[in-house]
């Protein structure tokens, strides 16, 4: 994945990527595919400061906090790429973020859009 720029690359020399992000689905490719809404508050350095996700599942309804694991990072390069977490796949340009979670206990990846609404 790769964020299409008027200029190459942007040069990110620290993270793009610092406040508040809402998180959801851009478009559901596929009936099997999870609703998926949330918020995360995202650090410079790769952390998550709170996160909450409604899966809108019928055990937990509601937005349920994430549980913090200090090994759930995200990484970026200077280009504007990188991960989200283990098996994904991340373009950010700052204000938006996207990603796709390829791990194998995910039958039906979608892209996942944040887009940031609070700057720190």
């Amino acid at each position: 994945m790769e964020f299409q720029t008027g200029s190459y690359p942007p040069g990110y020399q620290f993270s793009p990527l610092n406040g508040r992000y809402g998180l959801g689905f851009d478009e559901i490719l596929g009936r099997q595919t999870n609703s998926f809404l949330g918020q995360a508050g995202l650090d410079p350095n790769g952390g998550f400061t709170d996160a909450y996700f409604d899966t809108q599942r019928s055990a937990a309804p509601g937005l349920v906090p994430v549980q913090q694991f200090t090994m759930f990072r995200y990484t970026w390069s200077p280009d504007g790429s990188g991960t989200f977490g283990g098996n994904t796949y991340m373009v950010s340009n700052g204000a938006k973020v996207y990603f796709i979670d390829l791990s194998p206990a995910n039958g039906h990846p979608a892209v996942i859009v944040g887009q940031r609404q609070q700057v720190p």
